[in-house]
């Protein structure tokens, strides 16, 4: 990433990520290693039966995830809690959320771009894995890792199926979990990761009793409205030509993200995994709401179903607007070409 920065003459981000990217992730290690001595209940927490709830980015996923906190029955992560996984570096940094939060500076991320992002908002769990840089999220802070033909076979293979690293990363994310169950005092773990659609195989391997909720919705929406929101964040750090070859490289990753999925899905036992269409979680949200906790197995309290009815009966109003496919160089029917068996297996009553 720092050559890359300075080979694509970004000084700025060369010499932020040089100062602040070795203190951060030193000062993270040892505030994990210092958890283990000061939190020694650590020890006795097991992650048992964790739900990962899985689809492209766009898929509805986000939607899903932020009714099911509203539960208070599952154990998440705010943006905040992952950032700092440590418990210790949430004692010592607390003081700065509550000013953060006081002075309203909270907001990460605008919903104008497409997805709000707020420090003490849930969020994408993916993130937790950029603490181990083997995330495609990882090509956000540095898009010349897709576009630059040097180190592109690098940025191709963040967050793939390699056995050994994904599995080292997955022991740290297990380790993120125990805390955050000791952290909120519940047992059961959802956790949203899009991209690790790629590390279904390994995320079995180590959690053998996962449960897996795929989300499935319209290709042309998704990657429409992903390669839009992508187009959005990155666009002030590229020229036109990179921009291009970035779109072009991220619908690739798209279209394998779907077909993977597909490839593994045979190995996916019937009983850990439950396919939730989009249409149906938007058109029928109360219903897809109970299929899910019933599911994982959680009874939500009684005033829940009460709260979900009411919000699910407020007008949506969308704050953000995509940019058409053809402006992005994809075609609709290049998607529907590429993807027609998605549509054929899981949305023609859409």
């Amino acid at each position: 990433m720092l050559r890359l920065y300075r080979k694509h003459g970004r000084y700025r981000l060369f010499l932020f990520w040089s100062l602040v990217g070795p203190v951060f992730f030193v000062f993270t290690r040892f505030c994990l290693w210092l958890d283990n001595l000061v939190f020694r209940e650590l020890h006795n927490i097991t992650v048992e039966n964790p739900v990962f709830i899985v689809g492209h980015p766009r898929s509805g996923s986000t939607y899903l995830q932020r009714r099911v906190y509203e539960s208070d029955v599952v154990c998440m992560f705010t943006t905040w809690e992952m950032v700092f996984p440590s418990l210790v570096q949430r004692k010592l940094l607390a003081p700065l959320l509550a000013l953060l939060e006081y002075f309203q500076v909270d907001v990460l991320q605008s919903v104008s771009k497409g997805h709000e992002i707020r420090l003490q908002q849930v969020e994408e769990n993916e993130g937790l894995f950029l603490h181990q840089l083997d995330t495609e999220m990882v090509t956000v802070l540095c898009p010349w890792l897709l576009t630059d033909e040097e180190y592109r076979k690098v940025g191709l293979k963040l967050g793939k199926n390699d056995t050994t690293r994904n599995r080292d990363s997955l022991l740290f994310f297990e380790t993120c979990l125990k805390r955050q169950i000791y952290h909120t005092g519940k047992n059961q773990v959802v956790a949203k990761c899009n991209p690790s659609i790629f590390r279904l195989q390994n995320i079995l391997s180590v959690f053998p009793d996962a449960r897996i909720v795929y989300l499935v919705r319209s290709p042309e929406r998704t990657v429409q409205s992903f390669l839009s929101f992508t187009q959005k964040v990155i666009d002030p750090l590229l020229d036109s030509n990179e921009l291009q070859i970035l779109i072009q490289s991220k619908y690739h990753w798209c279209v394998e993200l779907y077909e993977y999925f597909e490839s593994i899905r045979p190995q996916i036992p019937p009983e850990q995994l439950l396919i939730l269409p989009f249409h149906e979680l938007s058109h029928n949200t109360i219903n897809t709401l109970k299929r899910f906790f019933s599911f994982v197995r959680i009874g939500p309290p009684l005033y829940y179903w009460k709260k979900m009815t009411e919000e699910v009966q407020k007008p949506f109003r969308k704050e953000h607007m995509n940019a058409p496919l053809d402006s992005l160089g994809i075609s609709r029917e290049r998607v529907r070409t590429d993807l027609q068996h998605i549509w054929e297996r899981y949305l023609q009553t859409e």
